[in-house]
């Protein structure tokens, strides 16, 4: 059974639009954006992503993670248990309201966020049923330079979990300017991590490091020694094991890019899923990497990916690719 431990966010999208520029404070020619269609609003938040996923492909998921009580709380409450994820372990704070990201994207697909951190900002250590959470075998613990509280306090946390003999997969994203996380706030618990997920740009902050190469020497050299995961986009996804030597690479899967937030986060959820169900590493990136792919050519976290959709990607990829070899030998 996994355990969530993130944000979860309200998001407000709207997309394909051109991106505003502020221009005093009435509808002019330059600050009155028509929009092609409506704001919609979705689910959103590392935290709650990754259960929705997890929960939309058959797997047990309990969220971590905390809402207000206002509308904005009860929608994403209701697409969560709609999906059977498991609420046991959401707070719900009568002080603050649900936090909000109201998403502008462009044709190209650049984005511009307005964030209110809400109720995970606030969301501490103390908050947490610990109780409930050492009943679980993996944790995945994400979003955490948006919920400071929880911040604060993460390596307690981190070594709290293992001391419990439970997996931790550890996403340190989102890397905003000013709140990157670094080496040097990990050190004293990233011995207890199993899996250290982010993207180049995450991994590149965390270690002040560009290349491939140089980031995981850098994490090498910090004593950390199991799996990384460096998602890469559009690029795939590189595993390594630090201290087994071990390097696989994996290709993404070529879709039309109609939108990509909720990707990473889908990537995140069926990894453990397919480690959950007997797969290794190498194979559950692969599938990962299906499950974004799917997400990316939806337009976005719209609805959850489904196991069948993940199937039929693959299965797409394996005939091209065989295809492809009878076209060469021919």
């Amino acid at each position: 059974m996994l355990a969530v431990i993130g944000n979860t966010v309200l998001d407000l999208h709207l997309k394909n639009v051109d991106l505003p520029q502020a221009a005093g404070d009435e509808f002019t020619g330059g600050n009155l954006i028509m929009s092609s269609g409506p704001v919609m609003p979705a689910m959103g938040g590392n935290g709650a992503d990754a259960a929705y996923v997890f929960a939309a492909l058959g797997g047990e998921v309990t969220l971590f993670s905390a809402i207000g009580a206002d509308w904005a709380g009860r929608f994403v409450e209701e697409r969560l248990e709609n999906e059977g994820v498991c609420l046991d372990g959401l707070y719900k704070d009568t002080r603050a309201s649900t936090s909000t990201n109201v998403i502008l994207t462009d044709a190209a697909h650049n984005r511009v966020s307005f964030f209110y951190g809400g109720a995970d900002a606030q969301y501490g250590l103390e908050k947490i049923n610990l109780n409930l959470l050492s009943r679980h075998e993996v944790v995945l613990v994400c979003g955490i330079p948006l919920m400071p509280a929880l911040r604060g306090s993460l390596g307690e946390l981190l070594r709290w979990i293992k001391e419990k003999g439970l997996k931790i997969a550890l996403d340190i994203g989102p890397a905003i300017d000013g709140r990157a996380m670094g080496l040097g706030e990990l050190r004293s618990c990233l011995s207890s991590v199993d899996y250290l997920i982010g993207n180049m740009a995450e991994l590149g902050a965390l270690t002040g490091e560009r290349g491939k190469e140089e980031i995981v020497s850098q994490l090498a050299d910090s004593a950390f020694r199991k799996w990384v995961v460096m998602k890469q986009g559009r690029d795939g996804v590189s595993l390594y094991h630090l201290a087994a030597r071990q390097e696989f690479y994996l290709p993404a899967y070529p879709v039309e890019v109609k939108g990509t937030v909720g990707a990473g986060d889908t990537f995140n959820a069926v990894f453990l899923w397919a480690l959950a169900h007997g797969l290794g590493e190498r194979e559950a990136a692969d599938r990962a990497c299906a499950g974004s792919a799917g997400v990316v050519a939806r337009g976005g976290l719209t609805e959850p990916p489904r196991l069948e959709e993940i199937k039929d990607l693959m299965h797409a990829r394996e005939k091209a690719n065989r295809d492809n070899q009878r076209l060469s030998v021919s």
